[in-house]
């Protein structure tokens, strides 16, 4: 998939129970074990939405971390939806990139 579609997709939470943390976790109950996120893998989690797409949660991490080059940004983003919906707690509408 190219990097441009990926950018259109908007990705979705899949239906949990979960809680923020302390402000630096989010705490989300899978399968009765909790799964916590870092600060920035919570920012993402939280924008996981079904309405906001993938160049719009780039845009807004760099606006958020602008010592994180948008490139890195970009791929770390990737990575955590590409694992996030491996687990179980993200759907969306694309197969795989």
């Amino acid at each position: 998939m190219k990097d441009e579609e990926f950018l259109n997709f908007t990705p979705c939470r899949s239906f949990l129970v979960w809680k923020n943390g302390t402000g630096k976790t989010l705490q989300i109950l899978v399968n009765v074990a909790p799964v916590k996120f870092n600060k920035t893998a919570a920012f993402i989690w939280l924008r996981c939405n079904g309405r906001t797409k993938i160049s719009t949660i780039v845009s807004d991490m760099n606006r958020e971390y602008p010592a994180i080059s948008k490139s890195t940004i970009y791929e770390d983003i990737k990575n955590f939806i590409h694992s996030a919906e491996q687990a179980g707690l993200l759907h969306s509408n694309w197969n795989s990139f």
